[in-house]
């Protein structure tokens, strides 16, 4: 890889210094899967699927009709769940970053759950294909301001719209999906770069 395709990350990253173990409130304990001190914690389950309510069905959705869609305000309690069901690792670190953060990356979350769920529980590689290129779909109409049903989609139009994301990128990440339902192989550099 040549030097000046390498930025450091730095130019894309700003860490928020953690706070003390005494200043998390239940709220931010209870995300995180953990209990306030002096409380009882449960135990981790076993392992289980990542299958959440937004992957539930994703094909047979209409998003021009308005079933399946949230409120605005009611999306960051949504994805917040997402995240706490789908990555106990993922909900714990989210608590490093000051709420506006943390919230970008629980929708990003949302969104990236929804498409890699879909994929993954899905065993026919024809099928497979069909899914990616329904999510390719949706996140087009998400750009393009087309009715969106999915919480994850509409959270990830929000997150895109502040943060400025390209549709360039999420579409890259599903084409590496495709790319890794179709055995591509990667023997260089060169071939990570879409």
């Amino acid at each position: 890889m040549s030097s000046d395709r390498k930025k450091p990350l730095s130019n894309h990253l700003s860490l928020v210094p953690p706070q003390e173990p005494s200043a998390r409130s239940d709220a931010e304990a209870s995300a995180a899967g953990t209990t306030p001190a002096g409380q009882e914690q449960t135990p981790a389950p076993e392992f289980r699927a990542h299958e959440t309510d937004s992957t539930k069905a994703l094909a047979t959705r209409d998003d021009s009709a308005p079933g399946n869609a949230l409120a605005l305000t009611d999306l960051p309690e949504h994805t917040r769940e997402v995240m706490k069901k789908g990555s106990k690792s993922f909900s714990l670190a989210a608590l490093l970053f000051d709420k506006e953060s943390r919230e970008g990356a629980q929708y990003l979350y949302a969104w990236c759950r929804t498409c890699d769920d879909e994929i993954d529980n899905e065993t026919d590689p024809a099928k497979q294909i069909e899914k990616l290129n329904l999510l390719r779909e949706k996140t087009a109409r998400a750009f393009a301001d087309q009715p969106v049903n999915d919480p994850a989609f509409q959270a990830f139009r929000e997150l895109c719209r502040k943060y400025k994301i390209e549709e360039a990128h999420p579409q890259e990440l599903l084409e590496g999906m495709r790319m890794d339902v179709e055995g591509s192989r990667i023997r260089n550099d060169e071939d990570l770069i879409l």
